[in-house]
């Protein structure tokens, strides 16, 4: 998993305007990217769920979609579906990490971004916990 929070992106952006990079493509994506459980492991602790793999889920997900349930999030089910089960491809971010203080000294996400995220939803009156 090479997410990264939304203000590293900004600035890994900006970073590369401010140094007039050379570079034609930059890949901002995590230099130290996670695995899937390390992030899904402390969400579902959170939202008492059980854990399950990303195929799993997806299944479950793919399933609610198709039932007649009227959900925004359902949208997304394609795009969902193009990357389940599917080999991770790492993108290379030495470029981007080169002209970007933000995103090389970035730290690896965890259980405290996963709080931050929960926090943000429930305060938003997306999620009730």
């Amino acid at each position: 998993m090479a997410w990264i929070p939304v203000d590293v992106a900004a600035e890994t952006i900006l970073d590369a305007l401010r140094a007039r990079s050379p570079e034609p493509v930059i890949h901002i994506t995590a230099p130290r990217p996670v695995s899937w459980e390390s992030v899904i492991a402390p969400m579902a602790a959170y939202l008492d769920v059980p854990l399950t793999t990303e195929e799993e889920w997806f299944a479950r997900y793919r399933q609610a979609a198709v039932s007649g349930l009227q959900e925004p999030a359902f949208r997304l089910t394609n795009f969902f579906g193009m990357f389940v089960g599917r080999k991770v491809v790492r993108l290379s971010t030495e470029r981007a990490a080169a002209v970007s203080d933000s995103l090389s000294s970035m730290r690896m996400l965890g259980e405290d971004d996963v709080g931050r995220w929960l926090k943000f939803w429930v305060d938003a009156g997306f999620l009730q916990l």
